[in-house]
Formats: C-alpha cells, sequence, structure tokens
C-alpha cells in the first residue's frame, strides 16, 4: 500500500505540472494576440512595416511566421510567397529581414531616448525592400502555403486548395473520398467490382518496408469532404510515385476489386479475398478538362437576351479563350422553341473562374464528356 502511494503522488504531481505549463503557454500566447489586437485597434495600422515597429520585442520570429501563415497579413497588399523570397537589399528572406529591423528599429528607439542627440534621421535603420512578384508567381506553392494554414488554424480560412478545381471534381469524379471506405466495404459484402473516379490534392507521402522487406508507400489524399489514404505495392510505386508528390492535385482513376488473385480451391479453405481499391491511372488536376471534356454548353433563355446581358457574355468569353469547343441552347419559354448554336468563332477554357463568371451572369450550363 505504502509503495504505490510515493509513485501515484508524483505521477499527479506531474500531470499537475504539465497542466501548469500548457495554461502558462496559453496565457503568453493569448497575451501576445491581445497585443496585436490592441495594436491595430488603437492605431488602424495599415502598413506592414508600421506593424513591425509597433510590435518590435513583442512579437517574435515565430509568432511573425504564424501570422503569416494564417492569413493575418493578407490584407497589408503582398503575397504570402513574397515573404519567403530574398530580399533585395541583403541575402536573407523578406521575413527575415522583416524581424531583424523591428529588432532594430526598437534598439534605436531605446537608443535615442537617452541620446543626447535625440532621434537623428541618419542613424534609423532603413526598412528592406519588398520583393517584387510576377502576377503569375502569386499562386505558386499555394497549396503549400494553404496546407501551413490548416496546421497553424485547424482549417482553411483564406480558400480551399481545391476550389480553383472545383469544377472538375463536381463533374468528372464518381464519388468524394469520405465515401470511398464505405464503398469498398459495399463492393466487398456484395462480391461487385467498381470503376471508380476521385479527385484531390495529396497532403502526406511515405515510403517504408513491410515485414518481408518489401517497399511500401503510403500517400493521403484529401478533397473537400474527407480523405483516404493509398497504398501501393510493387511496380505499382514506380509507376504511380512521381504522381504522388506532397501538395500535389491529382485526378485518380480506379477499380474497386479483390485484393489479390486466390485459386477456387484455396477459397473454400480461406475464403474469398478482401476488397480494395486499386489505381489504374493518375494525371494532374489541371489536365482533366482537356483529357475528358469534348464541349461545353450554355442554356440560355430568351428573356435575358438584352444589349448588357450580351456585352457581358462576350467579355466573359473572350476572357476565358481556350481549346473547349462551345455551345449555346437558347430557350423561348412561349413557344417552347429550343434551338442549338455551335460557335466557331469562340472557343473556352473551362475553369473555376469562368463557372464563377457565368453563374454570375445567371446562365446555367452542361458538360459534354468524351
Amino acid at each position: 500500500m505504502y509503495s504505490r502511494l510515493p509513485y501515484a503522488s508524483f505521477k499527479l504531481y506531474g500531470i499537475f505540472e504539465h497542466f501548469l505549463y500548457l495554461i502558462g503557454t496559453v496565457l503568453v500566447f493569448v497575451l501576445q494576440v491581445r497585443m496585436v489586437f490592441d495594436a491595430v485597434a488603437e492605431f488602424r495600422l495599415e502598413l506592414l512595416f508600421d506593424f513591425a515597429e509597433r510590435m518590435a520585442g513583442t512579437v517574435n520570429r515565430k509568432a511573425f511566421e504564424s501570422l503569416l501563415y494564417s492569413g493575418a497579413f493578407d490584407n497589408f497588399g503582398y503575397s504570402r510567397q513574397q515573404y519567403s523570397m530574398t530580399c533585395i537589399t541583403s541575402d536573407a528572406s523578406f521575413l527575415d529581414s522583416l524581424v531583424r529591423y523591428a529588432d532594430l528599429y526598437r534598439k534605436d528607439s531605446l537608443d535615442a531616448s537617452v541620446s543626447l542627440f535625440g532621434d537623428m534621421e541618419e542613424i534609423k535603420p532603413v526598412r528592406p525592400a519588398v520583393p517584387e512578384i510576377r502576377e503569375e508567381d502569386k499562386d505558386k506553392d499555394n497549396m503549400a502555403l494553404l496546407h501551413k494554414e490548416k496546421e497553424l488554424v485547424g482549417m482553411y480560412l483564406s480558400s480551399h486548395p481545391l476550389n480553383k478545381y472545383a469544377f472538375e471534381i463536381e463533374n468528372f469524379t464518381t464519388c468524394h473520398l469520405d465515401e470511398l471506405s464505405p464503398l469498398i466495404t459495399k463492393c466487398d459484402t456484395e462480391k461487385s467490382t467498381a470503376d471508380v473516379r476521385v479527385g484531390g490534392f495529396i497532403t502526406s507521402m511515405d515510403e517504408s518496408v513491410n515485414r518481408f522487406g518489401k517497399p511500401v508507400l503510403r500517400a493521403v489524399i484529401e478533397d473537400f469532404n474527407g480523405s483516404y489514404e493509398i497504398r501501393l505495392n510493387g511496380k505499382d510505386i514506380d509507376t504511380f510515385k512521381p504522381f504522388l508528390g506532397v501538395n500535389s492535385a491529382v485526378f485518380i482513376e480506379g477499380k474497386i476489386e479483390e485484393m489479390f488473385f486466390r485459386k477456387p480451391e484455396d477459397r473454400k479453405e480461406k475464403g474469398d479475398p478482401p476488397y480494395t481499391f486499386r489505381l489504374k491511372k493518375i494525371i494532374s488536376l489541371g489536365n482533366v478538362t482537356e483529357s475528358y471534356l469534348k464541349g461545353f454548353a450554355l442554356n440560355i433563355t430568351t428573356p435575358q437576351l438584352n444589349s448588357e446581358f450580351r456585352e457581358n457574355l462576350v467579355k466573359v468569353i473572350r476572357k476565358h479563350s481556350g481549346n473547349i469547343p462551345l455551345t449555346m441552347f437558347l430557350y423561348d419559354p412561349k413557344t417552347q422553341y429550343n434551338i442549338e448554336f455551335l460557335s466557331k468563332r469562340f472557343r473556352i477554357a473551362v475553369t473555376a473562374q469562368f463557372i464563377e463568371d457565368i453563374t454570375d451572369l445567371k446562365i446555367n450550363y452542361n458538360v459534354i464528356r468524351k
């Protein structure tokens, strides 16, 4: 009885000590967040450098990085990619240069308060120059940045990594990833096969060796509704590994079937093999429309027709010029006539932005698949 008491007391004390540490950590974080909000509310900070100067000595580099990847700096007018680019005036990244400038500014302010010469302009630290970025590079590594945002916040706040592929996932996949495991179970129960198409982005990829010394690859794919772990063995690793890089947006064709072959005589003794989702083909989500879309049709009614509607529609079509044939169906509610027009002049690129633009014009559409 006495031998257990000291251990139990020590264990209880350890738990209590750990709890106090967690509480202290949370309080420090909350205090930093409160100071940030107070500074914004009091000074209505509009410039990034105003924020850095105000928070110098209060927010460290790790906190700056967390604020950056959680989207807190998005309204300052710079893309998140610019913070990781090399600063023009130094060899460090812009984020590191910004944190360094904040430290120098704080030190200079303290020195100036006790200096005989006061606030001299020539000895003030110089603000680092913001690296320039091309418009087409602003979406580069966007999935990786959004993945970090979810790690920090627990959810996607600014946007979902797959928003730009919403059209492809909605129109060319046969099930969501959270439905895949139940579908495999259903096929196993009914002893039937199913062709499946899914889309998403790779959140993790890991290579290991099984107990027999053979390589095994596991990759987790995620879409809007859930995730699924893909497991590959043998030659499938060499075939599909190049497509399964972390943060890659992929479209997968596969089949739910038996995991391996078993002879009829062995089935009587051991039963049927379990079912699994076997990969057949992987392509980039950005190439789905080129591979599977034959044409695109707009459904327009005669009450919609006016000069403003026509002008806006032409702007949208020209803005999204591409290689997909465009068809228009004009429907008259009075006569119930439906006339088909195949455009020989315009071809379009079907993207999420194009879908958003025609939705704003209140135009319904049909997808013509190959």
